[in-house]
């Protein structure tokens, strides 16, 4: 993972493979990339590499946030509601319609409502910018109160639910972060006095900037917060938990200490508000996705799973059409040749045929008539492919003569039954003079069964009709 974070007038870069350590890889001051000058710089980002920056850490007053009554929730309509109201709103911000995200929510009242967070600094739509022209769009722009918002919705099941605040106190500084129902609001960052023998550390500065950060809270919100959790490792964290229960009222959680809730956030208790934002996004799935993303990238995302499953479509019906290509040239290649003792199969099928032609024949000769019609007709039967089965063979022996060929073919497809076809043509114009005149054009062919109930027979079956003249 690698993200760059803005902190004071620096824009640092981290990687990390797991939870346990960040390594600090690029340093540059802000104005560096900020700078209006029109110049490549790629360079001093080299040392990166080519990995793609999973997200840009700002400092929650780049981010804004605001709630508006809306009763549509056609996407069309909320972006061009947002985009309307957003641009008037913010003026100064030039690209503030492509950096915003909503959700919908209920107020106090049941009434729905949209809650939208947007970048507000001129600075944030900038640097976003020239992030991309070096080569590293962040994924999503976010803040570390959106991500502490992530990690409280995710671990608090009533955070969604009233007001909250989170005071993480540690040894030289108090991140104070106010949430009106799961939804961020505004933060304070208060510098403390060092710890002195007779001095209490600045737990009077924490109790007097909370309060007043409470009175703002209830400004804003209309409404009283509910529950405020406390986050620290000082020495003096009984005696701050005890100072603020008394000033602030109502229910006071200690983070490290509570005995469900220890384990998600005790690690984080000591950290400071860049390192803790940086644990957040490595340990957190929904922290992962806590920011505003660029409408453009949010559509390709919103998009990934449909391409994906085209994707794998695509590979199933690939696979399946390969296998039945496989199978249908393996078939073709079987019906080229003559099956395993198809011919034999062929010649006892044709046998009592040729006896009772043989019988008739007998009987013309006995009578007088033309002395080759024997051979004639039996050379006419010897012609006939092996798949090919005889249903009636007639003779004209007058001036002119005339042979009609009447026969069925078993076959899958027209190549097949093609094949079969130019075999008979092929063993006529062999062996019946008169006959190399004989093309395809001149065999009649039909279904088999036509008219009547199909089965498995006569979808693959033919019939075969021949008729021409012999001298």
């Amino acid at each position: 993972m690698l993200v760059c974070s803005v902190d004071d007038d620096e824009l640092r870069f981290f990687r990390t493979s797991g939870a346990a350590a960040w390594d600090r890889c690029v340093t540059l001051r802000a104005a560096e990339l900020l700078s209006s000058e029109d110049r490549d710089r790629s360079a001093a980002l080299e040392p990166l590499g080519k990995a793609e920056l999973d997200a840009l850490v700002v400092p929650d007053y780049w981010i804004g946030t605001a709630s508006y009554a809306l009763e549509s929730r056609n996407r069309n309509v909320v972006d061009a509601f947002l985009t309307r109201k957003l641009e008037t709103e913010h003026p100064a911000v030039d690209g503030i319609r492509d950096l915003f995200g909503y959700r919908f929510f209920n107020d106090a009242q049941g009434q729905s409502r949209l809650h939208v967070t947007f970048v507000q600094e001129p600075a944030a739509v900038t640097l976003h910018g020239r992030l991309i022209q070096a080569g590293f769009a962040p994924s999503e722009i976010t803040s570390p109160a959106l991500l502490w918002e992530a990690r409280l919705r995710e671990k608090l099941p009533a955070f969604s639910e009233r007001g909250t605040a989170l005071l993480h106190l540690l040894e030289r500084e108090c991140l104070q972060y106010f949430f009106d129902r799961g939804r961020f609001m505004f933060s304070r960052k208060i510098a403390l006095p060092a710890a002195h023998e007779g001095q209490h550390g600045g737990l009077d500065e924490v109790v007097y900037e909370a309060t007043q950060s409470l009175h703002l809270y209830s400004q804003k919100a209309r409404a009283e917060i509910e529950a405020v959790y406390v986050l620290t490792e000082r020495a003096d964290a009984p005696a701050a938990m005890e100072r603020l229960a008394e000033r602030l009222g109502g229910e006071v959680i200690d983070l490290a200490e509570h005995e469900e809730l220890a384990p998600a956030f005790r690690d984080v208790a000591a950290m400071d508000c860049l390192d803790s934002g940086l644990h957040l996004l490595a340990t957190s799935r929904a922290a992962r996705g806590a920011g505003v993303m660029h409408r453009t990238k949010l559509r390709e995302r919103e998009w990934l799973p449909v391409q994906r499953a085209g994707i794998a479509a695509g590979l199933v019906c690939a696979a399946v059409l390969a296998g039945v290509r496989f199978e249908l040239h393996q078939l073709d290649e079987s019906l080229r040749g003559d099956p395993p003792g198809a011919g034999e199969r062929a010649r006892r099928n044709k046998a009592p045929d040729l006896d009772a032609l043989r019988d008739a024949v007998d009987l013309l000769t006995e009578r007088g008539e033309r002395s080759n019609v024997s051979a004639l007709l039996a050379d006419v039967a010897a012609s006939m492919p092996a798949d090919m089965i005889l249903r009636e063979l007639r003779v004209e022996v007058g001036e002119p003569g005339a042979v009609s060929i009447l026969g069925s073919v078993d076959a899958p497809h027209t190549d097949s039954l093609q094949s079969t076809l130019d075999r008979l043509l092929a063993g006529l114009h062999t062996t019946i003079p008169g006959s190399a005149g004989i093309g395809v054009r001149d065999i009649r062919v039909s279904r088999a069964g036509d008219g009547e109930p199909a089965d498995a027979a006569s979808r693959r079956g033919f019939d075969v009709e021949l008729e021409f003249g012999i001298r």
